[in-house]
């Protein structure tokens, strides 16, 4: 007997009336991205959980 899994894809995309230049302020600028988060340092762990990420220059972004 063989049992199937049905597996779901959810596909988001979001629409932003801004050009790419504006966008990429946005994601890159410290200040612009305490606008947003209503005055929230944005922070994250790493991928290995090792250390705590802050509100670092953005060197580079793959946006595919």
């Amino acid at each position: 007997m063989t049992t199937m899994t049905a597996t779901a894809t959810q596909v988001f995309q979001i629409y932003v009336k801004a050009s790419p230049e504006r966008v990429w302020e946005a994601i890159t600028s410290p200040e612009l991205r305490a606008k947003y988060f209503f005055g929230s340092l944005i922070q994250s762990w790493a991928p290995d959980r090792s250390a705590l990420r802050g509100d670092n220059v953005v060197l580079e972004c793959d946006h595919r």
